[in-house]
């Protein structure tokens, strides 16, 4: 309707009419586009909150299974260490319960935390640059190719963990591991094997002192990661 009235106003020669014309086609684009423009940054916005949302999710659950492995991971350490020096000594061990625990504990190794999911599913998307916060998004990534270090770190120290298990087993006799706590308990055990193969321990502590730092470092990582994350939910 429009465009036959401008070729009319032209025909005519009623330039003004046809300016006017002009000018109520070209604003109609002008608001057509600028209303898309504003869908468009609304749906942006609406599906950045959504992803920051299910990234806090991710990460608090990070720092939950991370400190859990800053913790665990020295206490295996400390319990190596300490199982070591009773096998190096002369002196007897303590009794059975306590020096059971102590063996169960040098023998274990906390897995690697991970990734966020929500962060891998936004680089295979491009759904990073949807993220306005670029101290957000640098974060990310450091944690990301952290964790992903850490994950190399895991694969190479636990088999070595559980290889030096794997060693002094013949040595300890364990029930089936308890269902809540998920260790055996130790039966009777072989002090003279053990001592022999102390080094093992010392070497086991080690792995999981290595470990606890790794650890260390990815919790502080994730900690800033959900701290700019709930700033970002605040705002």
């Amino acid at each position: 309707m429009l465009l036959r009235r401008m070729i009319e106003h032209v025909r005519d020669q009623n330039w003004t009419a046809v300016a006017l014309d002009f000018i109520i086609v070209v604003g109609g684009v002008f608001v057509g586009l600028q209303a898309q423009e504003w869908s468009e940054r609304r749906d942006a916005a609406a599906r950045a909150r959504s992803l920051e949302a299910r990234l806090a999710a991710d990460f608090e659950g990070l720092v939950e299974r991370i400190a859990s492995g800053v913790d665990r991971s020295d206490a295996y350490a400390s319990a190596g260490r300490e199982v070591y020096v009773i096998l190096k000594s002369d002196d007897p061990p303590p009794e059975l319960e306590a020096f059971g625990a102590l063996l169960n504990a040098a023998g274990s190794g906390h897995p690697a935390a991970g990734g966020s999911p929500t962060y891998a599913e936004m680089l295979s998307t491009g759904g990073l640059e949807l993220l306005e916060d670029t101290e957000l998004r640098a974060a990310l990534v450091e944690y990301d190719v952290i964790a992903n270090q850490a994950d190399k770190v895991f694969d190479l120290l636990l088999p070595r963990i559980l290889s030096s298990i794997e060693d002094v087993d013949p040595y300890i006799e364990r029930t089936e591991p308890d269902e809540e706590t998920g260790f055996p308990t130790v039966v009777t055990y072989d002090l003279d094997a053990l001592r022999a193969n102390a080094h093992r321990f010392q070497a086991q502590a080690r792995a999981n002192r290595n470990l606890h730092q790794v650890y260390a470092y990815q919790l502080e990582l994730a900690e800033d990661v959900l701290a700019k994350l709930n700033g970002a939910e605040e705002n």
